[in-house]
């Protein structure tokens, strides 16, 4: 249908009046713009999208996601990748979200630099999230064997270092899908600390 928000040209100036316009909300039907978003849209978003209100851009994130959840026809990989470079921690960790449906390989370094080196443990939480969905796929033999075996070792390294603990928390639930020699190892020690925050990481990473 020729109405369809999938086919529908977009007019650039009316998405950028609308991303500065604090007063309104942003028009749900506006979002299919960053679906599938070609270059040269991106290059012109990316000038405007720091004048943005970090409300606003936090919100459109999580409206996308929400949208993606329910329609797999839609990608917004392209847009998500540009906003990890956000200025804001939210939004960094949103646009994280946004991308644990993508399943692309080249993906896994990325967020272990995030994981590793984001500075706010909120981002760094979701990096190592992020990388479970790539622990699994490495169990059903989806991605390269050294690819898997890096990220079992950066996810390790975080859970047994000094980072936050909600870092390393998360970390453990996403070794949860190894079958790695010292996971169940891992998983026992934090079952049985006298923490309950890690005892429900635990009983998740078991459960995967």
């Amino acid at each position: 249908m020729s109405d369809s928000p999938y086919n529908k040209e977009f007019d650039f100036s009316e998405i950028k009046a609308a991303l500065l316009n604090p007063e309104t909300p942003f028009p749900a039907s506006l979002l299919y713009f960053f679906s599938d978003i070609c270059p040269e849209d991106l290059n012109k978003l990316s000038k405007v999208w720091p004048q943005v209100q970090t409300l606003r851009r936090r919100g459109l994130l999580e409206d996308m996601e929400v949208l993606a959840e329910g329609d797999t026809i839609l990608y917004f990989d392209s847009f998500a990748l540009h906003c990890l470079e956000d200025e804001d921690p939210v939004t960094r960790a949103t646009a994280i979200r946004l991308l644990w449906q993508s399943e692309q390989e080249s993906l896994v370094p990325r967020f272990i630099k995030l994981m590793e080196e984001d500075p706010e443990s909120i981002v760094r939480a979701a990096a190592a999230t992020a990388l479970g969905v790539f622990a699994y796929m490495g169990e059903l033999e989806e991605i390269t064997e050294s690819t898997y075996q890096l990220l079992l070792k950066h996810l390790i390294r975080t859970h047994l270092g000094g980072d936050d603990p909600l870092v390393r928390r998360r970390a453990l639930e996403s070794l949860g899908y190894s079958s790695h020699a010292d996971v169940p190892r891992l998983i026992q020690e934090a079952y049985e600390s006298d923490d309950e925050e890690w005892l429900q990481s635990a009983l998740f990473a078991m459960g995967r």
